[in-house]
């Protein structure tokens, strides 16, 4: 009797062929078109980034702005509906030479706004002066614009409460050497006098009788991007 055996070899050079196409790899051409479409998508990722980026710090700015003003809002109309003279001077101060114990008066006067009211006391007339000062100035790490009003009556001793109306305002730009008293922040905020009824310009201020202008320009920064 005759016994067939079955050979084993085709089934070798099948395992060969399968493996053999396994480790073909890719051709020239497939690279190329993959390296091709990876800078096309890697591109258009990072222009995506970006933009998101950008809208963000600017939103950002935007948010701020609006919240600065809001809290400007709160006191700065009615100073400077109050005032009888200004001063832009950086080294003007609420109080002089003369400030009481644990008044910070540091970093730059943004605006200085000052005004007198006579009241009656026992039938004699008595003068209370007023002045109120915005200053750019640094707290710790951030920069701030503090509010510091001070008051006294018939020459007496000034008496000073302050109180942090914008917080974390934009620092000193990059190349600008900051001296307080000296520099004037307008990167951060800038306060004009108030304006004629019928100013076109900011040249266009009512000089030292504020009280007969009808607008003041305040500009804010609260960062983000241009654009």
């Amino acid at each position: 009797m005759v016994v067939a055996r079955r050979s084993s070899r085709p089934e070798q050079v099948r395992a060969r062929s399968r493996s053999g196409h396994r480790d073909a790899g890719f051709s020239l051409t497939e690279v190329v078109v993959g390296v091709v479409l990876m800078g096309i998508i890697m591109a258009t990722l990072s222009a995506a980034i970006n933009v998101i980026l950008t809208q963000q710090d600017n939103a950002g700015g935007r948010i701020s702005n609006a919240a600065s003003a809001q809290r400007l809002s709160t006191w700065l109309p009615g100073d400077m509906a109050s005032a009888d003279t200004f001063d832009k001077s950086p080294g003007a101060s609420p109080c002089g030479m003369a400030c009481p114990a644990g008044t910070t008066v540091g970093g730059s006067n943004v605006i200085l706004a000052s005004w007198s009211a006579v009241s009656v006391v026992g039938g004699t007339p008595v003068t209370t002066s007023t002045n109120v000062s915005y200053r750019y100035m640094a707290v710790g790490p951030a920069w701030d614009i503090v509010r510091i009003k001070c008051t006294r009556v018939d020459g007496s001793a000034w008496t000073c409460a302050q109180r942090t109306v914008m917080s974390d305002v934009p620092p000193p730009p990059s190349g600008q050497t900051f001296v307080a008293g000296t520099t004037s922040p307008i990167w951060a905020m800038e306060v004009n006098p108030p304006m004629k009824a019928d100013a076109t310009s900011l040249a266009d201020t009512v000089v030292n009788d504020p009280k007969n202008g009808m607008r003041v320009d305040v500009r804010i920064n609260g960062g983000g991007q241009p654009g």
